[in-house]
């Protein structure tokens, strides 16, 4: 008779704690390396949430914003909207994006980017930093290769409705809100404690 009380309670306690545990906050960015509200946003907002909550969040990184692109013999040219070195690092998430197995390092890498003294010049010390090699990405960054990546970039923020005209453009749970997007940029942390569905963990408090 203990033995089934046993086997009961347990059972209690594993299906209250399944009650408690809930899908992670999906949280796309979509972002410039060199624009100044999208680093604000990394530096104030997406870094500290990262750290406190990183166990109810999904992050999604997206490097484009307000480019334009022209198709060049294999591959295509960009011209972004704070200069040739913002394309640069744009290139360099988007090579990591594809090269870095991992999706926590790869969040990892681009944060570390974009809280550093110049995006696009941080690569090799974030990618040493996160224990990923620099040189792949930076030969991707420079290739067709990454032209390709950057474009598909792109097509992706292109396909969102509505089209973004603000960097950074953010979304919760795959649904675009205005409100949501004025809030994520002033605390982000308690946007996603609230929208989280499960026991709120301790980052939260």
């Amino acid at each position: 008779m203990a033995t089934t009380v046993q086997l009961f309670l347990a059972l209690l306690v594993a299906t209250a704690a399944a009650q408690d545990v809930a899908d992670p906050v999906k949280v796309d960015v979509y972002f410039e390396t060199l624009c100044p509200d999208s680093i604000a946003f990394f530096v104030d907002q997406l870094q500290p949430t990262w750290k406190a909550v990183p166990e109810i969040l999904q992050v999604e990184l997206t490097a484009y914003g307000f480019a334009s692109v022209t198709p060049s013999e294999d591959g295509y040219t960009f011209e972004c909207q704070h200069g040739a070195n913002e394309c640069h690092g744009n290139l360099v998430v988007s090579c990591a994006k594809s090269i870095i197995v991992e999706h926590n390092t790869f969040v990892d890498f681009t944060i570390c980017l974009m809280t550093g003294e110049s995006p696009p010049d941080e690569g090799e010390r974030c990618a040493q930093e996160v224990g990923v090699e620099w040189d792949p990405i930076n030969q991707c960054a420079e290739s067709v290769d990454g032209e390709l990546l950057l474009y598909e970039q792109g097509q992706k923020q292109e396909a969102l409705d509505p089209v973004p005209d603000w960097m950074p453009w953010i979304i919760i749970n795959d649904e675009f809100t205005e409100d949501n997007l004025v809030e994520a940029q002033v605390d982000l942390l308690n946007l996603v404690c609230r929208v989280y569905e499960g026991s709120p963990p301790p980052g939260c408090a």
